[in-house]
């Protein structure tokens, strides 16, 4: 499905996003990542869901670069899942959806 932000000018699920990958890198300490190359990944994840954002590409392939980027503990579909019931993303039709203009 495609998604699209309800509100495209709030950033708060961003904010939202950055803090609760923050404290997942805190919380796990994953072998690896220091506290420069945990934030390293953060802002990459970020420029991830931006993209989504933009529709550069689509919410699966979203999902590949978390699944691929792994942070323990947190999961790409459940904060998704998460933003959709709060509204911050809504359903898109198809691109190729026929409309009908006849009146």
């Amino acid at each position: 499905m495609r998604l699209h932000l309800h509100n495209p000018s709030s950033l708060a699920h961003l904010s939202d996003l950055r803090a609760r990958l923050r404290v997942q890198l805190a919380v796990t300490d994953p072998p690896g990542y220091g506290p420069r190359e945990g934030e390293a990944l953060v802002e990459a994840l970020l420029v991830v869901v931006r993209r989504m954002d933009e529709g550069a590409i689509s919410p699966l392939q979203a999902a590949r670069f978390f699944a691929r980027y792994h942070v323990p503990g947190f999961s790409f579909g459940r904060w998704l899942r998460d933003m959709v019931d709060e509204g911050v993303y809504v359903g898109a039709p198809p691109d190729a959806a026929p409309l009908n203009h006849a009146a």
